[in-house]
Parts: structure tokens; sequence; C-alpha cells
């Protein structure tokens, strides 16, 4: 039950206790630090250094114990491992004639000072319990293909009620699920060969996309991020299914880069996929083409690097239209891109070409800050300061007509733009759909997904 402002009347202060305990036992377990082994993972490393940057911040937005004074945008270093040097490339295990990035962009992202941490903490990597750690699974196989191909019936799918627990997954009544992929492993196909390939490790964000090429009619393709946190390792693989749902083909449409996370879908058919590159925040967002006919590209949106998330793309004005990025940083400024002079007629070429790009700013009009203002700017400095305040580390993003959904990962937040409306005085207007414990409001359902 996801406690509302109507039963926080009954449940209020037995919550609020529990949650207090919690909170207790959270610093207690992230201020202890000695007698911890080192860990080398990127993951386990970052979530330590969130949530110990988090408590030095407060966990909701409304206390804001923040000082923009001495925790600005110039003064900030990142909340894990001070300094982290850039791991070394390592060599593929194996071999693939898909394309990949010839030439990492340049960037100038600048290198922080490591003289000095805020509110003093240690520049060694800090250790995490070693009670904590990748929970065992039961070994899976891949699942037989579908006996029965797709039929017209409508499935009695009933969201929330879930009564089934399959291939570890826990599932609303209505739906089934197969493992058609495991990461290590080559993909099995439905003729009883396998790929070339194993299939990546860390796969994360992805997305279906009907499968175009006259070979397959009726088919689809689903692509996946790999989010491999080895310089080189990471990419996007791409496995197609006929119109029956059994498996023909898995090959890699991106390679060579960098903890690929999340990304988005274009109305031409391509896929960006991001790169949150925690370790350099070098990361590049790059259009890869499903069927991998087309050469992996970056995008001109990110491509002063950063640790990007996810993309969306407002284009329902062709001589208007808009594109984002989000970044998971704790001052991850909302990045807008809007084409010069674009040329519809080669879609594939309208997000490698020249643009603006602005950054999101919030100006809250209540106290809580759930509801307000918004405005783009091109001073990147004070988008930056504005999204540590309000929005840090934003992840998933989404456009339904013309409202914009985004998820402040470090509040617990999910926020909408309203990209038409403005008020009497012309602002245009945000509000705070849903926050840690409560909807703060009931007037949309966010039916799209965040990574």
């Amino acid at each position: 039950m996801i406690p509302t402002l109507e039963s926080n009347r009954k449940w209020g202060l037995p919550f609020a206790a529990v949650l207090g305990l919690l909170s207790v036992a959270l610093v207690a377990l992230f201020s202890v630090t000695s007698d911890r082994p080192k860990t080398t993972s990127a993951f386990l490393q970052r979530t330590l250094g969130e949530n110990r940057d988090r408590a030095q911040m407060g966990d909701f937005p409304e206390e804001f114990s923040v000082s923009q004074e001495s925790e600005s945008k110039e003064n900030y270093k990142r909340p894990f491992d001070y300094p982290r040097p850039r791991p070394a490339p390592v060599d593929s295990d194996t071999t693939t004639t898909t394309q990949s990035p010839s030439k990492r962009p340049n960037t100038n992202f600048p290198v922080p000072d490591t003289s000095t941490v805020p509110n003093g903490t240690s520049q060694t990597p800090t250790q995490f319990p070693s009670t904590i750690g990748p929970t065992a699974m039961t070994a899976l196989t891949p699942t037989a293909k579908p006996t029965v191909g797709p039929t017209t019936t409508i499935l009695a799918y009933k969201p929330g009620l879930i009564n089934t627990i399959e291939n570890g997954l826990h599932l609303s009544e209505g739906l089934t699920s197969r493992v058609i992929a495991i990461s290590g492993q080559k993909v099995s196909y439905a003729n009883g060969e396998t790929s070339n390939l194993t299939f990546h490790e860390w796969p994360d964000g992805g997305e279906v996309f009907p499968d175009q090429r006259p070979d397959n009619e009726g088919g689809w393709i689903l692509v996946s991020n790999s989010e491999e946190d080895q310089v080189g390792k990471g990419g996007v693989g791409a496995i197609t299914f006929d119109s029956q749902g059994n498996v023909t083909n898995y090959q890699m449409i991106l390679t060579g880069t960098l903890m690929n996370c999340n990304g988005g879908k274009t109305f031409f058919g391509g896929w960006v996929s991001c790169e949150e590159d925690f370790w350099s925040a070098e990361g590049q967002c790059w259009l890869t083409d499903p069927t991998g006919s087309r050469e992996a590209k970056p995008i001109s949106l990110g491509s002063d690097g950063g640790i990007f998330e996810a993309y969306a793309e407002d284009v329902r004005d062709m001589d208007n239209s808009h594109f984002f990025i989000t970044e998971d940083d704790r001052y991850g400024a909302m990045q807008r891109w809007t084409p010069n002079n674009p040329n519809w007629n080669e879609p594939w070429q309208l997000l490698l070409g020249e643009g603006v790009t602005d950054y999101l700013v919030l100006i809250p009009t209540v106290e809580d800050h759930s509801q307000g203002n918004y405005s783009w700017t091109t001073d990147k400095a004070e988008a930056q300061n504005n999204a540590g305040l309000y929005y840090p580390n934003s992840e998933g993003i989404a456009i339904s007509e013309n409202t914009l959904f985004f998820v402040c990962k470090r509040f617990s937040h999910i926020y909408e733009l309203d990209l038409d409306v403005r008020n009497s005085i012309g602002n245009r207007l945000y509000n705070l759909v849903v926050s840690r414990y409560c909807l703060y409001s009931q007037r949309k359902t966010v039916s799209s997904h965040f990574y």
C-alpha cells in the first residue's frame, strides 16, 4: 500500500516511526567504514557514494540542508572515490563485424581538484560491508519457443494482481514469461543453431521495434543496452524475432562504448543509447539502427560529454521540434536540443547536425517545491546548480502529447512539465506528480516506463 495524504491521519505516526528507525540504520551503516574489505565494483561504490552524499544533504527536498555557498557546482566533487582513475581498456574475448565507434568524441570535461574533498570525506575509496553482495540466483536456461503463435485474443491482464513467480519475475495475472538469452551464453535460435556471440553482460535499458525488412514480415527486434563498466566493453545488442515470436538472430549493433544505461526510441525507428560514464563523465549518446544496417554515430545532443541516462523527443510540430536527455549526476541538468534547419527527408541525419542546446531550470512557487514555473537557459552552470537543488540525478524521461515526465532518482520524484501551456504572465508550468510516499497529482496516469 502506498500511503496517501488521506491515509496519513491513520498511519502517519507509526509510519514516521518506522522511517525514523530505517533512517538511523542507514546512517549507521554508511558511517561505519573501518574493517570493510575493498570492492572493485563500480556499481557498489556508486551506490554507497550516492547514499553517503544523500545523507549529507538530507533525504527530502524540503529540507535542503545543502549550502549553495559550500556545495556549489564549482566546489562539488563526485560522491564516489576521490580521485578515481579511468580503468584500462580490456581486450574483448569475442570478435564481431558490426559497427563500432571509430573514434571517441573529443571532450573538455574539467578534471575535479582532488586536493580537497567536500565535508571532510576521505580520499580513500569507502569500503563496502562484506555482508552485502550479489544474491545467488537459480541457474536459468532458455525456455522453449512458444507453441502457439500470436492471436487476436484479448489477454485477461490484471495489473497489480501478482499471483505468479516465474523465471524469477513477479507477474501480474494474465502474463507469462520465458528466458530468451543469458549473459555470457550464446543465444539459442529456433532452428537449433546458436549465435556466434555470447549475450552481452549487464543488460539494461532497451526497446522493441517492428522489423521493416521484407524477409521478416511481422517480426520485431529487441534492442538491449550493455551497462558493462569496463572501457570498450559496453554497447547495444539486438535480438531478432519472427512473426511467431521465435528467436532468429542476435548481433551487436554498437560496440566499444562504456556503461550504456538507458536511451530512447526515435520517431524514425532508431535507438539512442546513452553512456552513463561515471568514470570520467565523457559519455555520449549514440544513434543506432536496430537492424545493424547503419553505422552507429554519436548525436549532437550531449556531445560535450556527461553521465547520460535517457532520451526523449517532441516532434509534434516539425517547425518547433525538440530533443531531450537526462543526466544521472548530482548536478546533471536536463538538456534540450533544437536542430538548425532540419532536413526531415533525411531523418537519420537529423540528430547529427548543428543545433542549439539549452538546459532546464525549475522555479518553485510553493514551499514544498511541488509546483512552479520552469525555463530553459543556455547558461549550463546556472542550470547545474539548479538541478543540484531541485532535480539531482535525473533518469527516466518520457513525453506523452504535450507533457514531459522525468524522474529525479535522488528524491524519488516524478515531475511533469507542460510543454505548451503558460500561465497568465507567460511562464511555463511544472508539477510534482509522484513523491517518495504519496501521489501529488491524480490528474494523469504515467504509463511510460522509466529505467
